[in-house]
C-alpha cells in the first residue's frame, strides 16, 4: 500500500481542524436571521419624512424622463443604477434614451404613484429603501390616441450624502382596470 495519498496527520483531528465548510451556510442562516429574544423593531424615528422623500424621488424620476431632463435624471439615481423594462435591462440613463427616441416619435406619458408600500433599513449603513406601488398612467400615440395604462413597480433606492438614489428599478405593465362606474 502507498503511503503517498494518505495525508500526514500528526494528531488526531479536533473541532480546530476539522473541516467546518458544511456548516458555513447554516452557521450564515442563523446568525442573520435569529436575533435575542428581547430584540425589537424599532421603527425609524424619521419615516414619514424619510416616505415621503422617496416618493419624492420616484416622482423626480419620472418628472425628468417626461422632460428629457438627463442632468436631473442622473441627481435621483445611483452611479450602479439599472432598470428592467418591456423585458429589457437598461443601465445608467440608458432607459432615458429609449424614452427619448419615443417621444421625439410623439408619444406622450404620464407616469404616477399611486398605494406606494415602503420599507426602510434605517439602521443600516448605507440607509436602503424599497417601495413598491400601482403606476396608474396614460401613453398618448402620434396620431393622437390616449390609452390609459397601469404598471406594477419598485425600486430600491440607497441613501447617498442625505439624498435618496435609485439603484433598481423594475417596471411591469399590466392590463389597465377599467374606469369607475358611475
Amino acid at each position: 500500500m502507498s503511503h503517498a495519498i494518505i495525508p500526514y496527520v500528526t494528531k488526531a483531528p479536533t473541532m480546530r481542524t476539522k473541516n467546518l465548510t458544511p456548516l458555513l451556510p447554516l452557521l450564515a442562516f442563523a446568525l442573520l436571521f435569529t436575533r435575542p429574544a428581547h430584540a425589537k423593531d424599532h421603527p425609524c424615528a424619521n419615516a414619514p419624512s424619510e416616505n415621503a422623500a422617496v416618493v419624492r424621488t420616484i416622482k423626480t424620476l419620472y418628472a425628468a424622463a417626461s422632460n428629457d431632463d438627463y442632468d436631473l435624471f442622473n441627481k435621483t439615481i445611483a452611479l450602479d443604477f439599472y432598470a428592467f423594462d418591456g423585458g429589457h435591462q437598461y443601465p445608467g440613463d440608458s432607459i432615458l434614451d429609449f424614452v427619448r427616441q419615443l417621444q421625439q416619435q410623439g408619444y406622450v406619458f404620464v407616469w404616477t404613484v399611486n398605494a406606494p408600500q415602503i420599507h426602510i433599513a434605517c439602521h443600516s449603513k448605507p440607509e436602503v429603501a424599497w417601495i413598491t406601488y400601482i403606476n396608474r398612467g396614460s401613453i398618448k400615440d402620434p396620431s393622437g390616441v390616449t390609452a390609459p395604462m397601469q404598471w406594477l413597480e419598485s425600486a430600491v433606492l440607497e441613501k447617498q450624502d442625505n439624498q435618496w438614489r435609485i439603484r433598481f428599478f423594475h417596471s411591469t405593465r399590466v392590463p389597465a382596470l377599467p374606469p369607475p362606474q358611475k
